[in-house]
């Protein structure tokens, strides 16, 4: 009931929240927590509801290889080897986009690769890579995850089921080829799943922590200097959190069903809000308490 009490005022009455000024902090925190999971649940079921191939998504991956140069590369003895009888032009890499990926194929080794992550329009500085996609890498001995501080091997041929797989299939949509590449790639994402999951969510509670959190210090900081403070910032910004409410609820809404408006909505009656809870009562602490 106490829950539902803040969370009416936070979004209807601001004016009431000057009543729970003696709330312990460790009930407001608990709110606090009600609020960032409400927060990252949208992004939270995505990331469960869209892991794993679907349909779409495999016919993607078919399409950006079929729209591509021939990929002159086949797997033999785990290692990658390039296919001459397709391509005399021994390229120093062949780079596919899908989406948000950028597969690289080269039959070097990972150490003689140079990657450029910051000059698109420096050719001589490397392989250019898009600071806004993840860059896979079929090097000669395995799987590798580039990024600005380095390469880091995601797996070995010899560890999935990748002897004799050509990529130069791909091109001509083989049935075969495909349902041993979508047969290895579903065997990794069950083996990454779990860590994946974890990762993911473990990001989103840092991410909704910090624009929760940096979004009510802000505003808290703000308001001080436009009324006569009587309260610390400490109790001032413990309060400020039940104001949050409808910043939350506008996000979450805004993901479910696509309209950004509503986000901004959200900020706007935040924002209003916080000066409609009016000038802070002169009892419940004094200036210098933190």
């Amino acid at each position: 009931m106490r829950f539902i009490d803040r969370i009416v005022s936070g979004l209807f009455n601001p004016s009431q929240i000057n009543n729970y000024r003696e709330d312990k902090k460790s009930f407001t925190f608990l709110y606090f927590i009600f609020l960032l999971l409400l927060y990252i649940l949208p992004s939270a079921i995505l990331i469960v509801s869209n892991y794993g191939l679907d349909f779409k998504k495999e016919s993607n991956i078919k399409n950006s290889f079929e729209n591509s140069e021939v990929i002159p590369y086949y797997i033999e003895s785990n290692v990658l080897k390039y296919n001459q009888s397709i391509s005399n032009l021994d390229k120093e890499y062949y780079k596919i986009d899908i989406d948000n990926l950028i597969i690289i194929f080269s039959s070097k080794d990972i150490t003689e690769l140079e990657f450029n992550f910051y000059n698109k329009n420096v050719k001589e500085s490397g392989i250019y890579i898009d600071m806004e996609k993840t860059p896979i890498v079929f090097s000669s001995d395995g799987v590798y995850l580039v990024s600005p501080v380095g390469a880091s091997n995601m797996m070995t041929y010899n560890e999935y089921n990748f002897e004799g797989l050509d990529f130069s299939l791909a091109h001509t949509n083989d049935k075969a080829f495909w349902n041993q590449t979508f047969s290895v790639i579903n065997l990794i994402m069950d083996d990454y799943k779990s860590l994946y999951i974890f990762t993911s969510y473990f990001a989103l509670i840092i991410n909704g922590m910090m624009s929760i959190g940096l979004f009510s210090v802000c505003i808290t900081f703000f308001l001080r200097m436009s009324i006569n403070n009587r309260i610390s910032f400490s109790k001032h910004w413990q309060m400020m959190i039940y104001t949050m409410t409808p910043y939350v609820l506008g996000s979450v809404l805004a993901s479910l069903f696509g309209i950004l408006i509503i986000y901004y909505i959200g900020v706007f009656l935040t924002i209003v809000n916080s000066f409609r809870m009016g000038q802070l009562p002169k009892q419940g602490g004094s200036n210098n308490e933190f």
